[in-house]
């Protein structure tokens, strides 16, 4: 027969460890009443606060800001919070209205006036927002990295280049190593076709695997186009970008170029063994250049009459034509596509001198007419379009209507080589493909009723390269230059 242990117990009968979790319970609650009436640091809360509202975490924003109403020195913060917010949802106007009222608070003067700028050149006062910048960096040159940035990108997304990489210059001065304003510069250098000084910026931030990671889109896709147009000799250079990045390029022309100076041929003409019909195929200029590689010369004339079509002034082209035209010895073609080159390249000069132009002067909407104008005849459509919404931006008060009027007389219509070539003296294009029944409508009446350029005031953002009209004013470097 076995016996029960008697269970230890106090004085009052209830066991020891009962006692023990009702002492550590109290011991618990203490600690939370102690802490609750510890006196909050509003410092704290408000650099939380505003980390919550960069962050977009509209749970902990809302209750961060209603602890900090409580303490009336920080009064003026909840202000610039709100405002913060307002302009954050698109309400500058409103933003705007609040800042001023906070605008002599010496602690919050920088950031105060810093997002005066941006609000102000999103609204489309840009002599303020330019003067609101600089008034944040002489309240507070320590932080002047962050708010030339700012106005770099301000007078980008209004075609002010030149002045983009003036303020840029001042930042790179102070600071060598500032990796985002390098590669904010050398985009900029890139648009104004300096590529070998772009290359000087970009080979500082891709220095390791690590920077090329991190770097965004547009910045490896203008790295890109720079190691191409300064002759694509860096192998190695060209070689880690494929390897390390090729996802982040969406331009597949401007890949495929890169793997035709890398030397990997084998990757495109897996490509081009795909059917178009399940997405398949290459790009007519690399299809081109690799018939050129292939030595099937008789195919590349045909690729060419192809290619023509689709790209009637890209430069690329008719450099693989002069190629293939010597190589047939067809002097009259040679003579053609050489032809074509020069006023090519000429009109290309003409470009870069007006894209300077309209980047020295914010305000010349004139400039930014003819940027569009001459972009378009160059077939960079995407540029020429957001050339010419950035001139609408500009000029609210239509006073350069008949100027708007006369460009797009002709925005719209299709473009040919500059210098024609006989009737068939090339061979005749292949048919291309039916059209799908069920778009085939849909596409016609795209293609039939462009939509007019938008007057949405331009973006102050760094520009992405994914979308034509969003491209800095280097898109369609990689297709036609």
């Amino acid at each position: 027969m076995t016996t029960k242990q008697p269970v230890s117990r106090v004085s009052s009968g209830l066991p020891w460890w009962l006692w023990l979790a009702a002492i550590l319970a109290t011991v618990a609650v203490l600690i939370v009443i102690l802490i609750r009436l510890q006196p909050e640091d509003p410092a704290q809360i408000y650099t939380e606060a505003l980390a919550a509202l960069k962050a977009n975490d509209s749970e902990r924003f809302p209750d961060l800001l209603q602890k900090l109403r409580r303490y009336d020195a920080y009064a003026d913060h909840v202000v610039y919070l709100e405002a913060t917010k307002a302009a954050a949802s698109s309400r500058d106007p409103l933003a705007l209205e609040m800042l001023e009222t906070i605008r002599g608070n010496q602690q919050l003067q920088a950031d105060v006036l810093r997002q005066m700028g941006t609000s102000l050149a999103k609204v489309g006062r840009y002599q303020d927002a330019i003067q609101a910048y600089q008034d944040a960096i002489a309240a507070a040159p320590d932080q002047a990295s962050d708010t030339q940035m700012l106005l770099a990108q301000m007078y980008y997304g209004i075609g002010a280049l030149v002045l983009a990489e003036q303020v840029l210059d001042e930042s790179i001065a102070k600071d060598a190593d500032n990796t985002a304003a390098l590669s904010y510069r050398g985009t900029i250098r890139t648009d104004l076709g300096n590529y070998e000084a772009a290359l000087e910026d970009f080979r500082t931030v891709m220095s390791s695997a690590g920077q090329r990671a991190t770097a965004s889109p547009q910045t490896l896709s203008s790295y890109a186009v720079c190691l191409l147009e300064t002759g694509g000799d860096d192998q190695e250079a060209v070689t880690a970008l494929l390897n390390e990045q090729s996802s982040a390029i969406s331009d597949v022309v401007l890949k495929g170029r890169l793997s035709i100076a890398a030397g990997r041929l084998e990757e495109l003409r897996q490509e081009a063994e795909v059917p178009e019909s399940v997405g398949g195929g290459l790009n007519p200029i690399l299809k081109l250049r690799l018939n050129m590689e292939d030595k099937e010369f008789a195919l590349a004339e045909q690729t060419f009459a192809e290619a023509i079509l689709s790209s009637p002034r890209d430069p690329d082209l008719f450099k693989t034509g002069c190629e293939l035209f010597r190589e047939n010895k067809k002097e009259d073609l040679l003579k053609i596509a050489e032809a074509n080159l020069q006023q090519i390249t000429k009109l290309r000069e003409e470009v870069a001198a007006a894209v300077k132009q309209a980047g020295d002067d914010y305000q010349d909407v004139s400039a930014r007419i003819e940027v569009a104008g001459l972009m378009r005849e160059l077939g960079r459509f995407g540029d020429a379009e957001r050339w010419l919404r950035i001139a609408v931006a500009l000029d609210p008060e239509q006073k350069h209507i008949d100027e708007f009027r006369k460009v797009g007389e002709t925005f719209y219509q299709g473009i040919l080589p500059l210098v024609p070539f006989p009737e068939g003296s090339l061979p005749q294009p292949k048919a291309a493909a039916p059209a799908d029944p069920l778009t085939a409508v849909e596409g016609s009446a795209a293609e039939s009723s462009p939509e007019s350029p938008k007057t949405e005031e331009p973006k102050t953002e760094e520009p992405k390269s994914e979308s034509p009209g969003d491209a800095p004013a280097s898109e369609g470097a990689a297709e036609n230059k």
